[in-house]
């Protein structure tokens, strides 16, 4: 199916087996020490219990002691915790990717807030799935995000999922598992949430399989990290970026490594696209024929407009003529259509637009359909 799929978010009652290859759990570091102290030993309790072979690496990308000094502590207990390094971004997201494409050893990857966010006893959702699904995305059940947030959120994954094609209905829920072969030759080109979306898109159209599943979020023991302005401006400029070079026109990326059945993931589903279909089809319509009375613009509307006129009232659809006189300069079947119109509605300043505005919203409507053959639903 198009969309990820969904799985129930009820917990299974067998304990989970991790894939073959070991797990690397990823822990972001906040500004915390205890939460972050505190999700790790969590962590360490369910892969004990879960896991044969893991590591849990924790990655400081804001340059603060916090996550040295804690993995200092409880790595002289369990040498299988350790530093995965700065980042220079200073951009969690984009330092997470970077870390399972390049710093993880295990054939799987989950990642996890340091500050508490999400419950590591929860992993056990993600793991199962493992054995069927490359890439396993969690979405928060019960946000605790404020309303304002919520709207925001479900707006950008809306228009995540229709002009990148990654089709979960959380996108930046940090509690992931993927395969690290999934990860590990992709390149980044995007910086802060975006570098999430980013990194499902292009593994859908690598051909990876992604299901969802429902986790539940707590209360950040740590504060919430408040977003500046420009924050969100570079953001919205990386995603456009991204959009504009990769997931507009995708179809350099599928010649000749992809196979017809893996292209499928940037389409729609036949829902998405009657949807989207009826929305292209209002916006064209409402922006060509609402304003069509207007006075005609001199010279070549008006001229246009009185031949129409002329063969109206003279009867000769044939000879079109221009004052009296036969007008040859431009093809006929402006003029026929124009004609046309005025015989079926009266003769009008809207009437006489009403063909090229009709040829205008075709060309439009013609275009997506090409476009979707010819580069999939995403990029028309």
């Amino acid at each position: 199916m198009n969309r990820g799929q969904h799985i129930s978010n009820t917990p299974s009652n067998t304990k989970s087996v991790a894939a073959s290859g070991g797990l690397s759990v990823i822990v972001t570091a906040g500004s915390d020490r205890a939460a972050l102290h505190r999700v790790i030993e969590e962590t360490e309790a369910v892969l004990n219990n879960q896991v044969a072979d893991y590591e849990i690496l924790v990655v400081d990308s804001n340059g603060r002691q916090v996550a040295a000094e804690a993995v200092q502590e409880l790595s002289v207990s369990n040498p299988r915790v350790r530093l995965a390094g700065t980042s220079p971004s200073r951009d969690n997201d984009r330092a997470l990717w970077e870390t399972a494409a390049l710093g993880a050893t295990k054939s799987w990857v989950a990642m996890l807030d340091g500050n508490g966010q999400f419950d590591p006893r929860e992993l056990d959702r993600l793991l199962l799935l493992s054995k069927d699904y490359d890439i396993v995305c969690g979405y928060r059940v019960d946000s605790r995000q404020s309303l304002v947030m919520r709207v925001g959120s479900r707006a950008y994954n809306f228009v995540a999922s229709i002009l990148l094609g990654t089709n979960v209905r959380d996108t930046n829920c940090l509690f992931k598992l993927v395969r690290r072969d999934c990860v590990r030759e992709l390149p980044l080109a995007t910086t802060g949430a975006v570098t999430h979306a980013e990194v499902i898109s292009r593994a859908r159209l690598a051909g990876a399989s992604v299901v969802e599943v429902g986790v539940s979020e707590r209360n950040r023991e740590a504060n919430r990290t408040r977003s500046k302005l420009s924050d969100w401006i570079s953001e919205i400029a990386s995603f456009i970026r991204f959009w504009w070079t990769f997931a507009l026109f995708p179809a350099d990326a599928r010649v000749g490594k992809q196979s017809p059945s893996n292209t499928a993931d940037m389409d729609w589903a036949p829902a998405q696209r009657r949807m989207m279909t009826a929305l292209l089809a209002g916006m064209a319509a409402v922006m060509l024929f609402t304003n069509l009375n207007y006075e005609l613009f001199e010279p070549d509307e008006t001229r246009y407009a009185q031949i129409s006129l002329e063969m109206y009232e003279s009867g000769d659809w044939i000879v079109p003529t221009f004052r009296g006189e036969p007008f040859f300069d431009k093809p006929p079947l402006l003029y026929w259509l124009t004609t046309a119109a005025y015989s079926t509605f009266g003769v009008h300043e809207w009437t006489a637009r009403l063909p090229s505005a009709c040829a205008a919203f075709l060309t439009v409507m013609l275009l997506f359909v090409w476009g979707r053959r010819l580069l999939g639903d995403t990029a028309a």
